[in-house]
């Protein structure tokens, strides 16, 4: 679920963040991202005050790396957040980061909606 909306949201020529839970996938959606001919758009985190290399630039990292980095990142480079497997986001560290970070759309993907006492909803308003 979460390659198809990442393969249409990279034929929308915007920069993209792709966020999932574990190394293991990052590296799947890079290896799939770039047999569909992305691959050229792949490329490393922008560090606040930098510029894109490219404005339809894709990122993916885990939500750990998301958490602990999301002050250094160019929030301008990024107008669309994928977060793949979205119940994972839903620590207290992890979603006080995606609720900070005003301006790029947020779009969570889940299997689970519900996992505990918490609702992914309630973090993607």
């Amino acid at each position: 679920m979460g390659q198809q909306a990442a393969e249409t949201a990279a034929r929308a020529g915007v920069g993209i963040l792709i966020l999932t839970h574990r190394r293991l996938l990052v590296s799947q959606f890079t290896r799939e991202l770039t047999a569909e001919g992305y691959g050229d758009r792949l490329k490393p985190a922008v560090d606040k005050g930098k510029k894109a290399p490219r404005p339809d630039l894709i990122t993916v990292q885990t939500y750990a790396w998301f958490a602990r980095h999301v002050n250094d990142l160019e929030k301008s480079a990024y107008q669309l957040v994928i977060c793949d497997e979205a119940h994972p986001a839903l620590g207290a560290q992890t979603s006080a980061c995606i609720r900070s970070w005003v301006g790029p759309v947020f779009i969570g993907m889940t299997a689970t909606g519900a996992l505990i006492a918490r609702h992914v909803a309630d973090l993607f308003p």
